[in-house]
């Protein structure tokens, strides 16, 4: 379940490097794919409203993932509505991505990776735009959010959650 929160702290006139607008999503609940291609994750989304063309959005998002695989990796990008923001240059087999890692580099599945990504954008829009987290597997196993890759039910395998904070900052 993810919750959402707006709250305008500046509207009209506004100095340029002025926060105008805070949009934070959360997602405490789970999330898993077998995709070999970026899928969205449910829930880890947020939508904001620049006021003027020159705004920037700054976007922060954690996410923390986890695989069923021994040794795999799980790749996280940004979007903003079905724009990459800031990937890696792909080469051959290897896929680009903001971050990736491995949630379990034994057949334990216990362990969690977390990617915090930062980006500056500038969409030169004025409508309503959408920004989200998307993951895909690396080898054949499954990606998980929000949990460790086992998830046995016991306290070596807690609950996390992820999150997408999005601010809009005067141009």
């Amino acid at each position: 379940m993810a919750s959402m929160k707006q709250s305008s702290i500046l509207r009209g006139v506004a100095s340029k490097g002025s926060v105008l607008q805070v949009v934070h999503a959360e997602k405490v609940d789970t999330f898993t794919t077998s995709s070999a291609t970026f899928v969205d994750v449910t829930g880890l989304s947020a939508n904001i409203t620049p006021s003027a063309t020159s705004s920037k959005i700054i976007v922060i998002s954690r996410v923390a993932f986890s695989t069923t695989g021994s040794a795999d990796a799980v790749l996280v990008k940004i979007v903003r509505n079905s724009t990459d923001l800031t990937i890696g240059t792909a080469a051959s087999s290897r896929p680009g991505a903001a971050a990736a890692g491995t949630g379990d580099t034994n057949t334990t599945g216990y362990l969690y990776s977390d990617s915090t990504i930062m980006h500056q954008d500038s969409p030169s829009s004025t409508s309503s735009l959408t920004y989200k987290a998307q993951i895909r597997r690396g080898l054949g196993n499954t990606a998980v959010v929000n949990r460790s890759g086992l998830d046995n039910d016991n306290a070596g395998n807690p609950r996390v959650f992820s999150s997408i904070t999005l601010w809009e900052v005067a141009g």
